[in-house]
């Protein structure tokens, strides 16, 4: 069984390999900045599990030009990275600071633990966040295969806009990253008839504030895209962040959770291609001018409203409501949009789908055997 190691030795990362105060459990998954594992800790603490431990492997400058694989732009791209992890870890433990005591954002955001939240060992630098249940990407994983029940990605969104609300409204920070891999559904720690399933946002290490310490919105150059980032981020590169971004990004996500995933999706390179198309039609469209668009954003156009009105009746209206809403939206057009979700919403669909989640991450099925769930609507 590994013990402790040096912190500054990277060590292949495996259960009970001991990083700072945690002892590592099992892989959860991996992304583009490292390894997420399930993990306990030795410190002492109030605070109960489970908790999930974000690892990114540290290099020094030193360690780096030994590295004789390693090219030169891979180097700066680690130290890069390294940097903006550090960053975001900073932006994680603001956000505890100011709203650990509000019971709504302690359910709806998987916040850091305040003993061992960050810190090195083992040769990585790790990030610490509570363990919000399994993650959408399980039973998502043939997202054009199957969709949700409309009452469950209702539920989710309701949920979703509660987080949003939160980060926007109290912290002035932006998630950035709404995808189904960072929302997590689960059972409250608190049985509730009332409230039997919930979700969750989670991996705030792409999160940034939307003003600077100069007062100057973050530049959108900042930012990664997926298919699921607003359109917004596409139709102005040179502008900044946004809340209204998080709020499009999200009812992309919905749509998509829903089975009906946006027009640009698809391999690489056409999906950018087709989200700059989309986002130059969108951003002539919702203009009060409404210029004559050329025949490639004309048609694009025509395909986003069929979309839009195509989609399930409140998460058609949730997009459009979206692709129209201000930079910065006010407290009541939060609210304009949970109600249109909230009508809709169904816990006890969307806790079929957590028991569907729960046996795919325990190994029990696999995730083609999820279509057989009555709770994963197959297409009509």
């Amino acid at each position: 069984m590994p013990g402790k190691a040096d912190p500054d030795t990277p060590l292949p990362l495996v259960a009970g390999l001991e990083v700072g105060p945690w002892v590592l459990d099992r892989l959860l998954g991996s992304g583009s900045f490292g390894q997420v594992w399930s993990a306990h800790t030795l410190a002492p603490s109030k605070e109960a599990g489970p908790w999930a431990l974000k690892l990114s492997q540290l290099y020094d400058d030193a360690a780096l030009a030994k590295r004789k694989r390693n090219p030169r732009a891979k180097i700066r791209q680690t130290q890069a990275a390294q940097r903006l992890f550090n960053e975001y870890q900073i932006t994680a433990l603001r956000l505890r600071a100011k709203m650990t005591t509000e019971p709504l954002a302690m359910r709806c955001l998987a916040f850091p633990p305040s003993v061992g939240a960050t810190g090195k060992g083992a040769g990585y630098r790790y990030l610490a966040m509570r363990d919000a249940g399994s993650d959408l990407s399980i039973v998502t994983a043939a997202l054009n295969a199957f969709r949700l029940p409309i009452g469950a990605v209702c539920a989710i969104g309701v949920d979703m806009v509660d987080a949003l609300r939160l980060m926007h409204v109290r912290a002035d920070v932006l998630h950035l990253d709404l995808k189904p891999d960072n929302i997590c559904i689960s059972r409250p720690a608190d049985p509730d008839p009332a409230l039997p399933a919930c979700a969750t946002l989670i991996d705030f290490t792409t999160c940034m504030p939307v003003r600077d310490f100069k007062g100057e919105r973050t530049p959108v150059s900042a930012l990664g895209v997926t298919s699921f980032s607003s359109l917004r981020i596409e139709a102005e590169p040179d502008g900044g962040l946004v809340p209204a971004m998080d709020l499009e990004g999200l009812a992309i996500v919905l749509a998509a959770l829903a089975g009906c995933p946006g027009p640009w999706f698809g391999p690489e390179p056409e999906r950018e291609r087709l989200r700059k198309l989309f986002a130059t039609a969108q951003k002539a469209l919702s203009s009060s001018a409404s210029p004559a668009l050329p025949p490639a954003e004309a048609k694009a156009a025509a395909d986003l409203a069929q979309w839009s009105m195509g989609l399930p009746k409140p998460l058609g209206r949730t997009v459009a409501l979206c692709l129209s809403m201000p930079a910065d939206p006010a407290v009541e057009d939060y609210a304009a949009m949970r109600q249109l979700l909230a009508a809709y919403a169904d816990r006890k669909e969307l806790l079929r789908v957590v028991e569907a989640a729960e046996g795919a991450r325990a190994g029990k099925q696999r995730h083609s055997d999820l279509l057989a769930f009555p709770c994963l609507k197959q297409w009509q």
